[in-house]
């Protein structure tokens, strides 16, 4: 059985409507609940908003960091995005799967090689491909009862294959997280500040393009730990990542940005990045993919920000690691902030 969370017709053009005019606090919130205690988890708290110049400090190596940490992996799936969250508990958090299929994927071949046989949840950020079918093995790593641990955005993208596989593998363990803002925290980890800033059940396009509105479905995903912030952006694109900015604004703030799109010319508005603020911008993309992943348009806006920016098509996998007060950032190979892109994109889009 699937537990599905819906809005109708009507409610959901009410919900999009008043986010993008901007909407309070209160406005039409849809409660995701809480995931309950699974495990013995260190009795930790996480610390207080922090001012926009309170942020963790870069140090060299993971070695200088102390426990416990938060662990989070941008794996290299080739044109796709997978990632490990290890929470200071030591629950671990698959998000995307990258492509693949069924038998076998660079996802679930990494985290056998970290000897990640259990996983605690799964959250797929938006029923594309490139997300999605990589996931599916990686559920079997999950427990089998009837607690929620698989999330999506609950948009219905039944006509697609992998995703009816996704839903009939999570079973009774399925939860939307659709709903209007604002923040739903999700309790994952006592130390660790989970909110979803954004997550919708129907397609949101201003153009009618149906990949342009399934990857603004995408959930986005807010971590702090300590004086360390992340921001997981999934697919979207300048449309949610309005209605997004415009019900958090300066909230946005976070050490290290996972970019929406892979990179693309239609995400990463400049108002948004500006709001953000990252130290580094994370983006997962296939070593001469057809897409022309990363734009040169999105490269350009990095540099006028001064973050510093990593990617899997020349850096491999990343991982980010912080004991809430320092960070570290490992890549697999190549240097930071390789500002090489095959192109402009025709069709740009900003805010």
């Amino acid at each position: 059985m699937l537990f599905r969370s819906a809005l109708s017709a009507s409610a959901m053009l009410f919900c999009l409507s008043s986010c993008l005019s901007g909407c309070s606090p209160d406005d039409g919130m849809l409660d995701l609940g809480s995931t309950p205690d699974l495990s013995p988890a260190p009795d930790l708290s996480p610390a207080p908003d922090l001012s926009p110049g309170d942020d963790a400090v870069l140090v060299g190596s993971e070695g200088e960091l102390g426990l416990p940490r938060l662990r989070i992996t941008l794996v290299d799936v080739g044109q796709g995005d997978g990632l490990v969250v290890q929470l200071p508990s030591g629950r671990v958090l698959a998000l995307d799967g990258g492509p693949g299929s069924a038998t076998g994927n660079a996802y679930d071949a990494y985290l056998t090689a970290q000897g990640l046989a259990t996983l605690d949840y799964v959250m797929l950020t938006h029923a594309h491909a490139d997300h999605v079918n990589g996931l599916l093995l990686t559920l079997d790593r999950l427990p089998q009862d009837c607690v929620p641990r698989v999330f999506d955005p609950g948009f219905d993208r039944m006509g697609f294959q992998g995703y009816r596989d996704f839903l009939t593998k999570a079973g009774c363990r399925y939860q939307a997280v659709a709903r209007d803002m604002p923040v739903t925290p999700m309790r994952m980890d006592p130390a660790v500040d989970i909110s979803v800033l954004s997550a919708y059940p129907t397609l949101l396009s201003l153009t009618g393009n149906e990949s342009e509105g399934i990857n603004n479905t995408s959930v986005v995903v807010r971590m702090r730990f300590g004086k360390f912030s992340l921001l997981l952006e999934g697919d979207s694109e300048t449309l949610a990542e309005k209605a997004t900015w415009m019900n958090q604004g300066a909230a946005l703030r976070s050490t290290v940005m996972k970019l929406g799109h892979h990179g693309s010319c239609n995400a990463t508005g400049a108002t948004y990045l500006k709001a953000v603020q990252p130290q580094y911008a994370l983006m997962s993309m296939g070593a001469g993919n057809s897409y022309g992943h990363p734009h040169c348009q999105t490269l350009g806006k990095l540099k006028a920000s001064n973050a510093h920016w990593l990617r899997t098509d020349v850096n491999g996998t990343v991982t980010v690691a912080t004991d809430g007060m320092r960070y570290a950032v490992t890549m697999g190979k190549g240097t930071v902030n390789v500002d090489t892109c095959p192109r402009n994109c025709a069709s740009p889009t900003d805010f």
